[in-house]
C-alpha cells in the first residue's frame, strides 16, 4: 500500500483576509526570496504553502482561516 503525505493548509473563513506572500525579484539572500507582498484572499480560497506564518497565527487567533488536512 502506498504511504500518503498529509499536508496542512489553511482555508479563509472570514469575507477575506490579507496576508504576506514571498515574491521572486530576481535576486535572493542566502537562498530566500528578496521581497514579499500582501495579498488579499477571499473566503474559501487556500493560502499558499508559504504564506507568511506570523500571518497565519494571527488569522487563527482571530478564527478568520481554518487549518485543513489535505493528502499529498
Amino acid at each position: 500500500m502506498a504511504s500518503t503525505t498529509t499536508i496542512t493548509r489553511y482555508r479563509v473563513i472570514s469575507p477575506c483576509v490579507m496576508a504576506k506572500v514571498p515574491v521572486s525579484l530576481g535576486m535572493s539572500v542566502r537562498g530566500r526570496p528578496s521581497a514579499s507582498t500582501v495579498m488579499t484572499f477571499y473566503r474559501d480560497a487556500l493560502l499558499p504553502a508559504d504564506v507568511d506564518q506570523g500571518d497565519v497565527t494571527q488569522l487563527l487567533d482571530k478564527n478568520m482561516v481554518e487549518e485543513v488536512q489535505l493528502n499529498g
